[in-house]
């Protein structure tokens, strides 16, 4: 009876270290998860809900009074419409050059101009954006006025605090930082088609449009989804202070009609509003989630249509 005992401990000590040895490498990823995620949304959480009594600073309540005072701020109105701009405008009109480009480098036949071409787009992941950021002030700046004396025009691009030119000198730059990286999972992802998928449309005489439903979207498709993903995440921690110069940098952003959500936390942060910076941060994940959700099912809801009415497609021409 002991042997027997010790012989199933053996087994379960060692069905035990096989089961959890994968698990292991994830510890390195689940401690960065709970540095930088999960303590950040608690903080931000406590800070969010705890009011502070200012006859009395030791005396504290719970309410949601900062929530209350993010969602009338006319500052945070200001940078969630921005934010909002740059994610369902500024994202789209992105995938799309990147796409028309990226068919563009596909479609050369030399090999060697299309790897210079993608090396040239790759070499700005090696760049930071600050130093970007510096070339779009060189350009757009009212002082410099570089572009301004190119087109002949006189747009206040980055000073502009009545109109709206200074969210499109932002769009301008989102657009820049996006197109070079999409680019470049797009053409791979353009080149892992095997060329007898189109050997086999050329045979059938396909257009166009039939190739795109066939090949290009079968084979584009988790790439383009993990795009979106990430370019909202870009745009989501775009800040806007790398564009704007001057002696109170927040303050231009904020007066030009420029601020996004993550200028706004960080705006609150610097002015010492921890409670409004928490509760705007809540907010903000929970819109980001809830857009994330969105497209997760409604992709996956597309997916499930378009495999239902092709089936009953076949079934209809097998009943015939």
């Amino acid at each position: 009876m002991v042997i027997l005992l010790n012989k199933i401990l053996v087994k379960f000590r060692i069905s035990f270290s096989k089961n959890w040895n994968p698990f292991l490498f994830l510890i390195p990823a689940l401690i960065i998860v709970i540095i930088f995620i999960i303590l950040p949304w608690f903080f931000s959480l406590l800070e969010s809900i705890t009011i502070s009594n200012p006859l009395n600073v030791t005396q504290t309540s719970i309410g949601i009074d900062h929530f209350n005072a993010v969602a009338n701020s006319e500052l945070f109105l200001s940078s969630f419409k921005s934010s909002n701009i740059l994610f369902f405008i500024v994202v789209p009109i992105a995938m799309i050059i990147s796409t028309a480009i990226a068919f563009l480098i596909n479609s050369f036949t030399k090999r060697i101009v299309r790897n210079f071409i993608v090396t040239t787009f790759f070499s700005q992941f090696f760049i930071s954006i600050y130093a970007i950021g510096i070339s779009f002030i060189f350009l757009f700046n009212v002082d410099k006025n570089v572009l301004n004396n190119i087109l002949g025009t006189d747009v206040k691009w980055l000073n502009d605090s009545v109109g709206n030119t200074s969210i499109y000198a932002l769009s301008i730059f989102l657009i820049w930082r996006l197109v070079s990286f999409n680019v470049v999972f797009i053409y791979f992802a353009l080149q892992k088609i095997e060329p007898m998928q189109f050997k086999i449309a050329s045979l059938d005489n396909i257009s166009f449009i039939k190739k795109i439903q066939i090949i290009y979207i079968p084979n584009l498709s988790k790439v383009m989804k993990t795009l979106v993903y990430l370019n909202l995440l870009e745009a989501i921690f775009l800040f806007p202070l790398t564009l704007f110069s001057g002696i109170s940098p927040l303050e231009d952003v904020n007066i030009n009609n420029a601020s996004t959500i993550a200028n706004y936390i960080y705006f609150m942060i610097r002015i010492q509003e921890f409670g409004q910076a928490g509760a705007a941060t809540l907010i903000s994940i929970s819109y980001i989630v809830g857009l994330f959700l969105l497209y997760f099912f409604t992709t996956y809801s597309i997916h499930k249509l378009h495999k239902f009415y092709k089936f009953k497609k076949y079934e209809r021409v097998f009943n015939a």
